[in-house]
Parts: C-alpha cells; sequence; structure tokens
C-alpha cells in the first residue's frame, strides 16, 4: 500500500488499542468462536436494550489483553450511532476510551 505506515504499539497506547479493537468485534463475526462479540445491531437501535449492549461491551473489553476490569461503563444513543465511555483498570493504572460507533 503506498504509503501506508505501520507502528508498533507498546504499553499504554497498545492496550488501548486492543481494547478499542475488541469492544468493535460484532457477535458472529469470529469463524472460531461465534458466541463471542458484541449484539451491535439487535441492540444499538433499541434503546431499550441498551444495558445488553454495554453488557456485551463490558464483557469484550475484560477479555483485551493487559486489561484487569472494567472500573465504569456508560452507553448512549446519540444521533450518529452510540457512544459509549469506558473506564479500565491496567497495569498502567486507569485508561479512558471514548467511541462512536
Amino acid at each position: 500500500i503506498n504509503g501506508a505506515r505501520f507502528e508498533l504499539l507498546s504499553g499504554t497506547p497498545a492496550t488501548l488499542q486492543t481494547a478499542k479493537s475488541v469492544a468493535n468485534t460484532l457477535r458472529g463475526e469470529m469463524m472460531h468462536d461465534i458466541q463471542s462479540g458484541v449484539r451491535y445491531f439487535e441492540t444499538a437501535f433499541d434503546a431499550t436494550r441498551l444495558q445488553l449492549l454495554r453488557d456485551d461491551l463490558i464483557e469484550r473489553i475484560k477479555q483485551a489483553p493487559g486489561v484487569d476490569s472494567v472500573v465504569d461503563m456508560q452507553v448512549e444513543k446519540v444521533t450518529d450511532g452510540i457512544r459509549y465511555s469506558a473506564t479500565i483498570k491496567t497495569e498502567q493504572g486507569n485508561l479512558i476510551i471514548n467511541e462512536i460507533r
């Protein structure tokens, strides 16, 4: 790929990137474990089911290497989709992820 840059991350940036990546994994997307992943389409468009989306995000983020636990998770419906904010506990201390999907 012309102009592509690859960067090897470690420490805090690597933990944050990995946690964001696993949180973006949709249910059924991983052929080796179709029950893992976030039930995005089944939950994101129904405000009454946001708790399920929150629970899925917590479970996925806890599976990321370097994440000890999810201290706090907020999920809300916004115009552009879903906004979530997660505080995760890691060896580096507490880190915050803010994403819109």
